[in-house]
């Protein structure tokens, strides 16, 4: 009798195991988020970004959508960001070519992708930190 029950302990750990990885599966985002979505999400906030687990960089978000963007090295540049399509795109004083990225928010996370790449990119950014601290930047020459 022990024995038997045993064998359906041991049955019903194994149906367990074999169906938690569907149960346990992440979400997926519903899609890109459009601009009152990602204004509502960023504005008044600085958010450092990693990029395979490693920091990429931080922006600082301002109202009526400008921005400033830091490689985390002290040197900030400002911009502005517009919609496009599905995509939230970026302008720097420093480039005059767009940068374009998809936003997503998964589990209260911000999700960025550049070219419209897939969400399984290796170029996807996500949101490491959100503060309401403004980015540390040096002056222009500091140290020359």
């Amino acid at each position: 009798m022990l024995r038997s029950v045993f064998k359906n302990l041991f049955r019903t750990g194994v149906l367990c195991a074999l169906t938690l990885p569907l149960s346990a599966e992440s979400p997926k985002p519903n899609g890109p988020l459009g601009p009152e979505a990602f204004d509502r999400l960023t504005v008044g906030k600085t958010i450092t970004f990693s990029q395979r687990g490693q920091p990429y960089g931080a922006e600082e978000y301002f109202e009526n959508r400008r921005v400033r963007w830091s490689r985390l090295d002290g040197n900030c540049v400002d911009g502005e960001w517009y919609p496009q399509g599905d995509q939230i795109c970026f302008i720097y004083e420093h480039r005059n070519d767009p940068q374009c990225w998809s936003a997503y928010e998964e589990r209260g996370v911000l999700l960025v992708v550049p070219d419209a790449l897939p969400l399984t990119s290796d170029r996807v950014l996500t949101e490491l930190k959100q503060s309401t601290d403004p980015l540390h930047c040096l002056g222009p020459d500091v140290g020359a």
